[in-house]
């Protein structure tokens, strides 16, 4: 949670080098965390990353000529590269096929085993543009993994507040 609050902290101070590096390390270690002691040894953990689609995420950090989706789809690549293969994955997206719309929110990809290039193909589906409905696509992702068995995680990418609540 610390990690998590230094996150934070360092995006809302625009600290572009050290929120790569911390975006990049926490979705690693949730990813990982996601590939933990499953409850049973057959059921593979399953983690959803949700990824913020709003208009914002073009927007860049201090000098950066990338801009936050960019920064996202890089480090979402290597966290998944080191998470464990067993896992199954999926990927949720809101804010990213209308503008204006806060029932913008698609799970772009079900969990299936790990398969970085699949999970990098769903996210070339997602263009930023709309608002940005964090809490309800936080509501909806968390009922879809309701009777998912072994270990659940839900990794939010996003950069700023819920702007539809």
């Amino acid at each position: 949670m610390e990690a998590m609050n230094r996150l934070s902290q360092n995006c809302r101070r625009g600290r572009a080098a050290r929120v790569r590096g911390w975006a990049a390390l926490a979705l690693s270690a949730l990813l990982a965390l996601a590939g933990g002691a499953p409850a049973l040894a057959q059921d593979a953990a399953t983690a959803i990353v949700i990824v913020d689609g709003s208009g914002s995420m073009w927007g860049r950090l201090d000098n950066d000529r990338r801009s936050k989706f960019v920064l996202t789809t890089e480090g979402l690549r290597r966290a998944l590269r080191n998470a464990d293969p067993a896992t199954r994955i999926g990927l949720a997206a809101f804010g990213h096929r209308r503008g204006g719309d806060c029932g913008d929110i698609q799970q772009v990809l079900e969990p299936q085993k790990l398969d970085v290039e699949r999970v990098m193909a769903g996210l070339e589906r997602v263009n930023p543009r709309g608002r940005g409905p964090l809490v309800q696509a936080l509501r909806e992702t968390a009922r879809s993994l309701a009777g998912v068995a072994g270990g659940r995680t839900i990794v939010l990418v996003h950069d700023d507040p819920d702007n539809c609540q």
